[in-house]
């Protein structure tokens, strides 16, 4: 908070003195905003409360499992809520729980932006600093109750500034062949610095050297303390986010290093859903479950649960942002908008965001998306007879924070400054609803999509181009190579829709997404803001035996194997 009135920074103060800020505080925010006065106060999340009111005295410390709990972004208030009451809740079934912190003072990712930690994009106009961060971390742990370790606890401090005032003599390709204590320091901030910059290309982005080495310096930060923190917690098992950015990539590769369990957990394609896994789930692997579901019809009440998860995606609703306010759905405004020819057969392409982690690194057949979309509407230029329609993602523009810097569009028209006539592009900015153009379609062609799996749900032959979790399971086509891409694409122009892929697709489906996904029914995400609330307030709440959900994530953890529900 920036206070530009002395006035009003020693009123603070008083009230500081007095103890009764923060009562006083949500009634002057209040007053400020009835009268139209612009201010710099910020609400006290009111989960803070809420988790105090939650909290048991710790007992005495048992011989149970310690757990490492790494919570590293305070500022992702959502995450730090559900990994501290796990940790809770882990902790009440006899574990012994350590949460490991940032403590700030990472480099800016930019002039004026967030650390080079993670907790927001190159868009980010008011950016959390390390101060708030740090603040909204450690209140939800000591909420609980919670032992923490910071990472100035790890490092001292001369070694740390050594450390993060190094590496301005290299360039952006030796950045990326930065190692520290064994760790592919350069490999692993690549994928977060694009993730910042919101583009899939640092080269060809002209902060792209600065924020790369930005993200370096904080990672051999992290590099330096991952030994003495595995060290002084001893984990039986660590939990983390996803296991994708670099402070969780460090922590997870030294962890492994000693032979100690990794469990990561991400958000599931459900609102206040959340999925576990021993690899990285931000992959949604269920393999061992495939394996045990894939020959088992669904029950009549399992296909119902499906139909109506799937009819609310149509709309937009059950996921954690609405792409589409406003939908354009009618086959006929469909297909005028777009002069498409119902008699020839149609295939629709879904594109991903090429920075985001569920397109990154992903590449199987081509060397990139953008070549993947090169090419298909290279081979339907010499298809007149079919129709192609590239569905541009919707997120590309729809996310406020995220809006990409890498658009598709673009550079499609550098590509091809007269577009095939067979050929028809969706901006990210159309309502044009995704499903109706799945109904008018023949086939479906997909790099990582989500989408892919919705069609094959309907019995659609759909190509599959990079690494996505429901590939290979039997109810997609997986070419080698563009070769082998090019005549899967030729067959599925001339194919029908397939009962028996249908029926795989929907088992795969069901399986994913009601027995992978946990539902987390203590915390509401409150998308699309994002600032979480409890449920409930009872202490009993996270104790053994009362929540069926938190019981099976804290069994998992605990004593390995699936995170998978009973069918």
């Amino acid at each position: 908070m920036t206070n530009r009135n002395p006035l009003r920074s020693g009123a603070i103060r008083t009230l500081d003195a007095l103890g009764i800020k923060e009562w006083v505080k949500p009634f002057v925010i209040d007053l400020l905003d009835f009268m139209g006065v612009e201010h710099a106060f910020s609400r006290t999340p009111e989960v803070f409360e809420a988790l105090r009111r939650l909290a048991r005295p710790p007992g005495a410390e048992g011989p149970g499992p310690r757990v490492l709990v790494m919570s590293f972004r305070g500022a992702w208030l959502v995450h730090g809520t559900w990994e501290a009451l796990i940790a809770d809740g882990l902790r009440r079934r006899g574990a012994r729980p350590t949460i490991f912190v940032c403590s700030g003072g990472l480099p800016e990712a930019l002039p004026g932006k967030t650390p080079a930690c993670g907790i927001g994009s190159v868009h980010a106009s008011g950016p959390s600093s390390c101060r708030q961060c740090l603040q909204c971390g450690t209140t939800v742990a000591s909420a609980l109750g919670l032992p923490m370790l910071r990472l100035d606890d790890l490092v001292p401090p001369g070694r740390a500034a050594e450390l993060l005032t190094s590496l301005g003599h290299l360039s952006l390709h030796e950045l990326l062949a930065l190692s520290h204590g064994g760790h592919p320091i350069g490999d692993y901030v690549h994928n977060s610095a694009r993730w910042f910059l919101c583009v899939s290309d640092l080269a060809g982005a002209g902060e792209g050297e600065a924020v790369l080495r930005a993200f370096a310096r904080s990672a051999l930060l992290v590099a330096e303390a991952a030994p003495v923190l595995l060290d002084r917690v001893r984990p039986d098992v660590v939990l983390m986010l996803n296991g994708l950015f670099f402070a969780e990539r460090i922590v997870r590769a030294e962890a492994r290093r000693r032979g100690v369990r990794v469990v990561s957990y991400e958000r599931g394609f459900m609102p206040d859903t959340l999925c576990f896994s021993e690899d990285v789930p931000g992959y949604y692997d269920i393999g061992p479950l495939w394996s045990t579901v894939k020959e088992a019809p669904l029950s009549a009440a399992q296909e119902a649960q499906l139909d109506d998860y799937l009819a609310a995606r149509r709309k937009g609703h059950k996921a954690p942002f609405n792409y589409w306010p406003t939908l354009t759905e009618g086959v006929r405004e469909v297909l005028s908008s777009l002069d498409l020819a119902p008699e020839r057969p149609t295939a629709v392409l879904f594109t991903n965001i090429t920075w985001d982690s569920a397109a990154q690194d992903r590449d199987l057949v081509f060397r990139d998306m953008w070549a993947w979309v090169v090419a298909t509407v290279e081979l339907f230029a010499a298809m007149p007879e079919a129709q192609l329609v590239v569905r541009v993602h919707p997120a590309e523009v729809r996310v406020p924070g995220w809006q990409t810097r890498d658009p598709l569009l673009p550079r499609l028209v550098r590509a091809f400054p007269r577009l095939p006539d067979n050929v028809r592009v969706v901006p990210p900015s159309s309502d044009l609803s995704s499903y109706t153009l799945m109904d008018l379609s023949r086939c479906g062609l997909v790099y990582t999509s989500t989408a892919g799996l919705e069609m094959a749900m309907e019995g659609m032959p759909v190509i599959v181009a990079g690494e996505v979790h429901y590939g290979g399971k039997g109810f997609t086509k997986d070419p080698a190579d563009p070769a082998q891409y090019a005549h899967l694409l030729g067959e599925a122009l001339t194919s029908s829709r397939d009962p028996e892929v249908r029926d795989q697709a929907r088992r795969y489906g069901h399986a994913l997404f009601f027995r992978f996904f946990h539902p987390f029914p203590i915390v509401s995400e409150n998308p699309p803001d994002f600032i979480p609330t409890l449920t409930t307030t009872d202490p009993a709440a996270l104790d053994p035996g009362v929540d069926p959900h938190l019981e099976a994530i804290c069994r998992g953890i605990l004593e390995g194997g699936a995170y998978y529900l009973p069918g």
